[in-house]
């Protein structure tokens, strides 16, 4: 469980100045297909639920795998579900999203509720990866912002972030790891490929 001074910093962490979007379709369970909010009169910035600082969710990357992302009551945090791995429904550890359309300097925290194992590296001080908008490198976030622990509420491990956006305005794309994508895979095979290397052979499993 966290500590008074752990989750004071998550509650002053999750004062923003505006508010958090949720999935269109968060009254269905967890795991269920999930859509991109769709702008209001096809103003840049605009979302279903509000203007710039309704944050949005979105896994439209390589990888990505949102489930579900639920707004708390207090309006202040919001609750994110995994879907699980393909064909797999029992493994729900990988993630990889992005948020946006935040405002300057805006404040959130989110927590991801339905990882599948209780033993994480995150338990020895591992930190998800994020990277701002438009940005190449990605970085570790730093430790004090972000808390593994046993929730009462969901009787589980959880994972609360407490994001903090620049002055630019950028939103974040956020992982468990240093992503590597498929596409990635392919181009690097391809590459090897075409060196000809007399020590590298590719051929097919099955």
């Amino acid at each position: 469980m966290l500590g008074t001074s752990q989750r004071l910093k998550i509650r002053q962490a999750s004062l923003t100045t505006g508010h958090v979007v949720l999935s269109p379709r968060s009254g269905q369970p967890p795991g269920a297909d999930r859509k991109t909010d769709q702008g209001v009169g096809g103003k840049e910035g605009e979302t279903a639920a509000g203007g710039r600082g309704w944050l949005r969710f979105d896994e439209g990357v390589e990888g990505g795998n949102l489930g579900d992302v639920r707004r708390s009551e207090d309006g202040g945090e919001y609750e994110i579900y995994l879907r699980h791995d393909a064909m797999n429904p029992r493994f729900r550890l990988w993630f990889h999203f992005c948020v946006s359309n935040n405002t300057p300097d805006q404040r959130a925290v989110a927590t991801i509720v339905n990882f599948s194992k209780t033993r994480s590296l995150f338990k020895s001080g591992m930190t998800p990866v994020m990277r701002a908008g438009g940005c190449s490198q990605w970085s570790r976030m730093p430790p004090k912002d972000v808390f593994y622990y046993k929730s009462a509420k969901h009787n589980c491990h959880v994972l609360s972030m407490a994001l903090k956006f620049g002055r630019s305005g950028d939103g974040y794309e956020i992982a468990y790891s240093f992503p590597y994508p498929y596409t990635r895979m392919q181009y690097e095979l391809a590459w090897l490929d075409h060196l000809r290397l007399p020590f590298v052979r590719r051929q097919l499993l099955c």
